[in-house]
């Protein structure tokens, strides 16, 4: 069931393609020019849906962030420069899909510090309140700290295979995941936080 669904989605997604650039490319592109994106873009989604996949394993979820990812390359088009279209089309998908894990709920937060997975599902207020404080912390990393935490919590990824999948050397990535990791330590081990108690090291 959840197949044909996925490739009822897909097909009107690629129906739809062309339509879209029309109206989501910048104004700059003409319309032959919007064409070419839209039909270089379709011709893609087979391999791009098969990397959403792999970042959503819920196949349902998987097609909402290849459709964000698509929605956000049309809106964002201006912004590619020529080169690998696929690798560029990856880069948006993965973006979406941290900023999707960034925000977790106010219910649940997950959060991965040195290998170590807290998982809380708070009955309690206070524990309500750490969670929160969690998910706040999280959102006030610069966004380049944010995308590191975030890969790093993926279960069996490498630093090799997290820093070329946000696009940089594993020693950038390695410090920006350190700064990260250390900054949540300064933030939710404060005295004032709720989040102290649960003695994130």
């Amino acid at each position: 069931m959840q197949d044909t669904r996925s490739r009822d989605i897909a097909d009107g997604q690629e129906q739809n393609l062309a339509r879209n650039a029309k109206s989501d490319a910048p104004a700059t592109m003409d319309a032959e020019q919007k064409r070419r994106l839209a039909h270089r873009i379709a011709a893609e989604m087979p391999g791009l849906r098969r990397y959403a996949r792999r970042l959503e394993r819920n196949p349902e979820e998987a097609e909402d962030l290849l459709q964000d990812a698509l929605e956000r390359a049309l809106r964002k088009s201006h912004g590619w420069r020529g080169g690998s279209l696929a690798a560029w089309l990856r880069r948006i998908t993965f973006t979406v899909f941290v900023n999707r894990r960034a925000r977790p709920q106010r219910e649940e937060a997950d959060i991965e510090i040195d290998g170590v997975l807290e998982t809380a599902s708070p009955p309690r207020q206070e524990e309500r309140l750490a969670c929160r404080d969690i998910a706040d912390a999280i959102d006030a990393l610069p966004r380049e700290q944010r995308l590191a935490l975030s890969l790093a919590m993926r279960p069996e990824s490498s630093y090799e295979d997290n820093a070329q999948a946000a696009g940089m050397p594993v020693g950038t990535f390695r410090s920006r995941l350190s700064r990260a990791r250390e900054k949540l330590r300064e933030t939710l081990t404060a005295p004032h936080s709720p989040a102290a108690d649960w003695h994130i090291t």
